[in-house]
């Protein structure tokens, strides 16, 4: 294991210097064996560890060219993987059994291996070679690894289920595009969760109405660009003087053929052309790129491609000039902007040029003015990616407070670094009054506060997880407590945004948890119990004005219906139904359980607690699409039984009543929340966000 980390591995373990590929979906990489010889793999991989064949982690990649390198295989699977490869090693090589001195801690993997086999092959011949061996015991009904479940969490431990829940376990399975392997429902004793056994989901029935797939999808654009022109106000004098300012940064000599990447509708595409004596624009929507090509139909000289800047190579090369603006954000981790700066700079000839225009995100600089998008980095991290990149030079540099342009050069080969002459950097105020709708994405306060070696970024490591019920001004007075005036939300919510808070998602926290680092900027999290109508009509439109996003929890037996659950306290509230669900799924609002029947958890048996959490969690992806992971036990009722069951069915984040700050090493599944009641006046409530 200790050489699977070291740098000198690739020529002490003689592993293949690149894995080659074009046809294989999965490449598995056991932590006790050489990296595999040459095989074929797609362009999009996925990479599974293993450790003394136990699974580990499944982790998509992307492959440039069809070839992946044995060193990015190790970086790309053992960054997933974490501290969870140490405790699966722990649990393989030396728990319940002896320590021998002189045996290694791979020896002793080798060894677990070994008799893993061996009993497989003993107890069930016909599928050790194709089965785990806990699916080698007939009378088990093994439900697979959760395709969604985070390494590390609880959907990498091992759990019993009832044998009663077998069809709610195949259910569930089923909404995933996995089977359930081994015994059948009438047949098995009992239902074993084993994270070991990773299959390849099929692909799963739509539900009625999705969500939109994230920006990095062709389908996004192509349904945005479908139901509007201009999306992003491309004639605007603010988007226009970007596009001056970006042809003023481009060299004197007119380029022999050039690349657009992300062309849109062709406005700047237009201008572009002019300059050029050959181009080839291309967007990752087939909409974009056919009303690029109506607007640019008198420039015989460009060609148009649909292409994915992420997923596809590049148009044949070279190009003396490529231009890339307001795309790269949507690579979706700084590894894939590596690769996509490493494909710019392989099609450049030496001595072109690429040039990048891209706004601030305010989360990677809280200090400074940005962008308040939901967004992984902004053009700080493009910027040092590309001057990272060893072909590449940044040649000059125009920043305003919003938004940043760039020009790097490709080096000639014999040219050193030392002949390079040093960037020409400017910065000047935003030259053009900003429309609307682009002023109210900005988070300008910190922007007073220049940055100093003195000032600290705003941090997070104590988190604020808001609970809400409903936000109305009528109902019965038992319930009153649960039960907020629209006007005091209104109030609570432009307090946060004016105090520089943000919103949170349960997946940053993780993040953060596993790095043991504080989420950057003023985070907060707002959650809503039971599905009430008033979130769709009163709740929701606040937190979209404020742009604040929310987590809503659905106890998925009533929806459409009232809290049965409080009709002895009066007439109950009414609650949502589907059709309104889904549309705030597109809005992108967050959903999460709260059991099928808003069930008190500890009150019930092993069976009962199982059911509830597979029969919601499955109704919410039937009918919404996309994972499920988070519960909030109704009454806050749950215990370390009621966590155990919950994360064997799929969960990895739960919420209570537990009236404090959520800390950095807080169980997942047992997440405190802030009540926000009834009578809390904004000085109450401003001290209850201070824990």
């Amino acid at each position: 294991m200790e050489g699977f980390y070291a740098p000198n591995t690739l020529e002490r373990r003689n592993d293949p210097p690149h894995v080659k590929s074009a046809d294989a979906e999965w490449l598995s990489v056991d932590l006790l064996d050489p990296l595999p010889a040459h095989r074929r793999v797609k362009p999009r991989v996925d990479l599974v560890l293993t450790v003394a064949d136990v699974a580990v982690c499944r982790r998509p990649a992307i492959v440039p060219r069809r070839i992946l390198s044995s060193d990015t295989i190790r970086a790309v699977v053992t960054a997933e993987a974490g501290f969870e490869l140490c405790r699966i090693c722990v649990r393989e090589a030396l728990l319940q059994r002896p320590l021998p001195a002189d045996r290694t801690l791979r020896q002793l993997l080798a060894d677990a291996r070994t008799h893993r086999r061996a009993r497989a092959q003993a107890l069930a011949p016909r599928h050790a070679a194709s089965t785990p061996s806990a699916i080698a015991n007939t009378r088990l009904a093994v439900l697979p690894r959760y395709p969604s479940a985070p390494c590390g969490t609880s959907g990498s431990r091992r759990a019993l289920l009832p044998r009663a829940v077998a069809n709610e376990a195949r259910h569930l399975a089923s909404s995933q595009g996995l089977a359930v392997v081994g015994s059948s429902a009438s047949s098995a004793t009992t239902i074993f969760y084993s994270p070991d056994v990773l299959l390849r989901s099929s692909p799963r029935p739509a539900p009625p109405r999705v969500a939109p797939p994230p920006p990095t999808d062709p389908t996004y654009f192509d349904q945005l660009f479908a139901t509007q022109r201009d999306p992003w106000d491309y004639t605007s004098d603010y988007e226009q003087t970007k596009y001056r300012q970006t042809l003023d940064l481009l060299p004197a000599a007119k380029p022999r053929r050039a690349l657009e990447l992300a062309c849109a509708e062709g406005h700047f595409t237009v201008q572009l052309a002019p300059r050029v004596r050959e181009l080839i624009a291309t967007d990752v929507a087939a909409t974009a790129v056919q009303r690029t090509r109506e607007r640019c139909a008198a420039f015989p000289h460009i060609s148009y491609q649909q292409l994915d800047l992420i997923y596809d190579p590049l148009p044949a090369g070279p190009f003396d000039l490529i231009v890339c603006s307001e795309v790269l954000y949507f690579a979706g981790s700084r590894a894939n902007l590596e690769v996509v700066a490493q494909k710019i700079a392989d099609a450049l000839e030496p001595g072109g040029h690429v040039v990048l225009a891209h706004g601030n995100v305010h989360a990677e600089e809280p200090t400074q003015p940005g962008f308040d998008w939901d967004l992984p980095f902004g053009a700080k991290t493009i910027g040092e990616v590309f001057a990272a990149t060893p072909e590449l030079h940044l040649v000059r540099e125009l920043r305003t407070p919003i938004y940043r342009i760039q020009l790097f050069q490709r080096r000639r080969p014999w040219l050193g670094k030392l002949l390079l002459t040093p960037p020409v950097r400017r910065s000047i105020p935003l030259p053009t009054q900003l429309p609307d709708h682009v002023a109210r994405q900005i988070i300008w306060e910190s922007s007073s506060r220049p940055a100093s070696p003195a000032t600290s970024p705003t941090r997070t490591a104590q988190l604020p997880i808001l609970m809400y019920h409903r936000i109305a001004d009528d109902g019965p007075e038992a319930l009153a407590r649960y039960r907020l005036d629209p006007q005091r939300f209104e109030q609570q919510i432009t307090h946060l945004a004016a105090a520089g808070y943000r919103s949170a998602t349960f997946e940053e926290w993780r993040a953060a948890r596993e790095a043991k680092r504080p989420l950057p900027g003023k985070r907060i999290m707002l959650t809503f119990d039971d599905g009430c109508i008033d979130f769709y009509n009163t709740a929701w439109p606040v937190l979209q004005r404020h742009k604040f996003n929310a987590i809503v929890f659905l106890p998925t037996d009533e929806i459409g219906g009232v809290c049965r659950w409080d009709a002895r306290y009066g007439p109950p509230a009414s609650l949502m139904n589907w059709d309104q669900i889904r549309e705030l799924r597109e809005d992108g609002v967050e959903f999460g359980s709260h059991t099928a029947t808003h069930a008190m958890l500890t009150g019930l048996t092993l069976e009962e607690m199982a059911r509830e959490a597979l029969r919601s969690r499955t109704a919410i992806e039937e009918q919404i699409g996309g994972p499920i992971l988070s519960v909030a036990y109704p009454f806050g009722a749950c215990d370390r039984i009621v966590e155990s069951v919950f994360g064997a069915c799929g969960y990895v984040f739960g919420v209570t009543c537990e009236s404090r700050l959520c800390e950095i090493d807080d169980r997942l599944l047992a997440l405190p929340r802030l009540e926000v009641s009834s009578d809390l006046d904004l000085d109450d409530f401003v001290e209850l966000l201070a824990g």
